[in-house]
């Protein structure tokens, strides 16, 4: 049997890494400088392409049409509220209010092991055949991860849903900048170690990067934890090729960027870039 039979005959491992408002608007550039290598690399290597969005174009409803496969019409939210019109109210939209199954549910039901990371909306966690940790806008003070144990040692290496210092990085504090790299390593340290154990399907999102494109847009902290995230990439794209198991990486995103301008701001508007 060759290596690339032996390879093949192994369970495929199949990684998702999400960007939260990244628009290509923003980061082409970057690209074409070469200030992303291992997202030109891939690109060059692989297939990319410009995805349509949902409708509203929001966090949600979008992530949870690219984990389930259903429109929004289907979810049940078309926002991060859910209108009551009978009571004249709202209540604010989670796992339980979103309809239909995840790409992780179906592979848990067939014994694949998954990791889920930081996907918005995604509380309540569901119970999986793996690990899940639930994503925006939750905050520490719940049981945000399945089984609830794996919370007690997040706390410990001070694993934060919401990043400290979010406001400060919008006045341009390397302190700020230094808690996202921070939470960057925690991220992948999770991949590497969901590959490590033998996972077959790993979902992950980043989701403060919309922030950062929102207010800061192409500001060099900006570009700084785009430099971060692409050195990651490199060092998992190594581990990837040297696991000896075929495998499937991919990267999306719900949504392009509104840029929040301060003469827009004055008028209550902004300007759509992407």
């Amino acid at each position: 049997m060759t290596k690339h039979s032996k390879e093949l005959s192994k369970k495929p491992l199949v990684v998702v890494l999400g960007l939260d408002g990244c628009s290509w608007y923003l980061i082409s550039r970057w690209i074409y400088k070469n200030e992303l290598p291992n997202i030109r690399k891939i690109m060059k290597e692989g297939i990319y392409t410009t995805l349509e969005s949902v409708l509203p174009i929001l966090t949600c409803p979008a992530w949870k049409v690219i984990s389930s496969g259903l429109s929004q019409h289907y979810i049940g939210a078309y926002g991060f509220i859910k209108p009551q019109i009978r009571k004249r109210n709202y209540i604010f939209v989670n796992s339980r209010l979103l309809k239909g199954k995840d790409v992780w549910d179906y592979l848990s039901d067939a014994k694949y092991k998954v990791c889920v990371v930081g996907v918005p909306y995604t509380y309540p966690p569901k119970k999986v055949n793996g690990l899940f940790i639930s994503g925006f806008p939750i905050t520490r003070d719940v049981d945000y991860t399945y089984p609830k144990k794996l919370k007690n040692i997040l706390n410990k290496i001070d694993y934060r849903i919401h990043p400290r210092g979010l406001f400060a990085f919008l006045l341009r504090s390397r302190y700020a900048l230094k808690e996202y790299k921070y939470q960057i390593d925690l991220r992948f340290a999770l991949i590497r170690t969901a590959i490590k154990l033998s996972y077959d399907f790993v979902f992950l999102v980043f989701f403060y990067v919309d922030k950062l494109a929102h207010y800061l847009w192409d500001d060099d902290l900006v570009l700084s934890v785009f430099k971060y995230l692409d050195k990651h990439l490199g060092e998992l794209l190594n581990i990837l090729s040297s696991q000896g198991r075929p495998y499937v990486l991919m990267i999306i995103s719900d949504h392009g960027c509104l840029l929040y301008t301060s003469d827009a701001a004055d008028d209550g508007e902004s300007v759509d870039l992407g």
